[in-house]
């Protein structure tokens, strides 16, 4: 077994990793060394749990191809392990992880890809401990910790790696006074359990973007936001927003509306309009939802637009924290 835990945020990725490699057969710990990989074009590192022989291999393969960004690094990365895993017959638990600053992707010895967006949590081992979004560092480092005493085989020490666009950072958090045995053959990155996918609800989708607008008077305020989703895994893209708006008016002849428009490369997706008309106030949340049937990727684009009051009695609108969310769903 290992420890290979994972959280991917809005902006930054978190991995917490143990040291030990253990004979294949006794699982008798033979070395301690690390198990992530910096990449040298992008920001992103990779990790591997069960049978690691091939793990150079697939590095190699990453520069030849020779990806200079995220996208294409999971597209080459994706391909790169699929020829191991058939050159190399890996039998057992396997898992290979590439992680950027905002996505990534694991695939395991059948060759099942797992796509990893901002708000994905992954596990190598059963922990009942769950990372916390106010404190992530010490959350991991306790998940690590409990992995140890409930499974046994952890090692050596917790490596904390942090992605982000701007670089990558990697400290060590905690070591154990272990001692390995002179290896007499050749030595696995670790016998894994089922490795569990999860989500934690601190973080966006995998790509995200806000708009906001506001009107008074007999005035017309848009505001635009638009997101890329290159969509490599082709996989269908479910598009979230959740708007919050608000309306004021002064007299029984007041009026102002909102229109909310979502387009799929210029084409419209989804279009609504509220209108508010006499006195007083209301406020509340519009959250629309649904899923783009796609195998390709897109550029998606949400306009919200207030329509102040036509005729000039007062009618206010406003609306806010329009994040538009494109999600990655599996088939």
């Amino acid at each position: 077994m290992t420890a290979i835990n994972a959280v991917v945020l809005a902006n930054e990725a978190h991995l917490f990793t143990d040291a030990g490699h253990y004979d294949p057969n006794s699982l008798i710990l033979r070395s301690i060394g690390g198990k992530v990989h910096i990449l040298a074009r992008i920001p992103a590192v990779v990790a591997f749990t069960g049978p690691s022989r091939g793990g150079e291999a697939i590095l190699r393969e990453l520069e030849r191809r020779d990806a200079t960004d995220p996208f294409a690094a999971i597209q080459a990365f994706c391909g790169a392990v699929g020829e191991e895993i058939k050159r190399e017959k890996i039998e057992g638990r396997y898992s290979a992880l590439l992680l950027g600053a905002q996505r990534g992707v694991v695939i395991d010895e059948a060759g099942k890809l797992t796509p990893l967006f901002p708000g994905r949590v992954i596990k190598s081992l059963p922990s009942p401990i769950r990372f916390d979004p106010e404190d992530v560092v010490s959350s991991g480092l306790a998940m690590v910790i409990d992995q140890r005493a409930r499974h046994g085989v952890v090692s050596g020490y917790c490596q904390h790696t942090v992605v982000r666009e701007s670089g990558i950072t990697s400290r060590i958090l905690h070591r154990w006074p272990d001692v390995p045995v002179a290896a007499e053959a050749a030595t696995i990155a670790a016998m894994i359990a089922d490795l569990t996918v999860d989500t934690i609800n601190f973080a966006p989708g995998a790509v995200t973007g806000v708009v906001s607008a506001s009107g008074s008077a007999s005035d017309i305020q848009a505001g635009n936001v638009s997101v890329n989703c290159p969509n490599p895994f082709g996989f269908p893209i479910k598009i979230l927003t959740d708007i919050a708006y608000s309306y004021s008016g002064t007299a029984g002849s007041s009026s102002a509306s909102i229109e909310i428009i979502i387009n799929r490369d210029g084409a419209q997706l989804y279009d609504k309009t509220i209108t508010f008309t006499g006195s007083g106030s209301k406020s509340s949340n519009l959250a629309p939802a649904f899923l783009d049937q796609t195998t390709a990727g897109h550029t998606y684009s949400m306009k919200i637009t207030v329509h102040g009051d036509p005729n000039g009695s007062g009618g206010i609108a406003s609306a806010s924290g329009g994040n538009l969310v494109c999600l990655y769903t599996q088939k």
